[in-house]
């Protein structure tokens, strides 16, 4: 309570058009992990459905899927089939932008254990590659496209990652950012090495001339009841005036109404604009972004 009464003091002297100075190009994406949960799915529907109809746009929905034993693991609790998992993900994928979201483990049979996932620090290629193809070959048997999106999980991403999703088709990727509580080290050396400043693009390229978009995850949507909590962390990270890139959430952490609170202030008092997951890629694309071989 106190704290929300130092906001309410500090933002009555806080510019809401504070953000105006800054062209903003954004896009929304969810980590989407708790679709077998009856409540939370619902609430996401609801949500997406909101979205598109105040910003006329679609929001980005990465999922990960039902064979990855996290998330089965949670299906069990809740009693939720694949078939009905499955429903729910082609009911999303009416209103929102489905995409893949990886979790992977070192031992998958100690997934509850922080220690055993797979981090840039911890990476073994024998232990990953089996997890990916698994849940490519969920995509493909159930007839859900992934439509070449990816987000990492944990903000993991490493050359091999990259390389994998090239050859199997992946082409944008929403793994990248600035923001010190997503932070990859690889990224970030690409990310310095090109001189990349937030919200830029990087294009990365292989030997055998695939590509892979990787637009930046500026910062998370808050549940703040005051939007300016946005407009003040975003500005932590902005140094340039031009910033195209995500905001991301999971799914099961939002305060949905707050969430869009934020988002209308970014629109009508920021003039932020808001795109489909196609706009933002070809928006990226059009401004030339630097390529890094990898």
């Amino acid at each position: 309570m106190l704290t929300n009464l130092i906001k309410q003091s500090l933002y009555s002297f806080y510019p809401k058009q504070s953000l105006q100075k800054y062209k903003l190009d954004l896009a929304y994406i969810f980590h989407t992990e708790w679709i077998y949960h009856q409540k939370t799915f619902e609430g996401l529907i609801h949500f997406c459905a909101n979205y598109k109809a105040l910003t006329g746009k679609k929001a980005i929905c990465t999922i990960m899927t039902a064979v990855n034993p996290l998330i089965a693991d949670g299906m069990k609790k809740e009693q939720c089939s694949n078939e009905l998992f499955v429903a729910r993900v082609k009911q999303l994928s009416e209103i929102a932008t489905i995409g893949y979201h990886g979790h992977f483990w070192l031992d998958e049979a100690k997934f509850k254990e922080a220690v055993y996932a797979i981090h840039s620090s911890t990476f073994d290629a024998e232990k990953f590659l089996p997890q990916l193809e698994r849940d490519l070959n969920w995509f493909e048997k159930n007839s859900i496209q992934h439509h070449g999106i990816y987000a990492g999980g944990w903000w993991f991403f490493n050359a091999f990652l990259a390389k994998q999703l090239m050859k199997h088709q992946f082409k944008t990727d929403y793994s990248f950012s600035k923001a010190p509580y997503f932070y990859n080290a690889y990224a970030m050396e690409l990310m310095n090495a090109n001189q990349l400043k937030t919200g830029e693009a990087l294009l990365l390229k292989s030997s055998e001339n695939k590509q892979l978009l990787c637009i930046q995850n500026l910062i998370g949507a808050h549940d703040s009841p005051f939007p300016l909590d946005f407009d003040r962390n975003l500005k932590k990270i902005l140094d340039a005036e031009n910033c195209l890139g995500v905001i991301n959430a999971h799914d099961y952490d939002r305060s949905f109404s707050t969430t869009l609170k934020c988002i209308e202030h970014l629109l009508t008092e920021s003039k932020a604009n808001f795109h489909n997951h196609e706009e933002i890629v070809n928006l990226a694309l059009e401004r030339n972004p630097k390529v890094q071989l990898i």
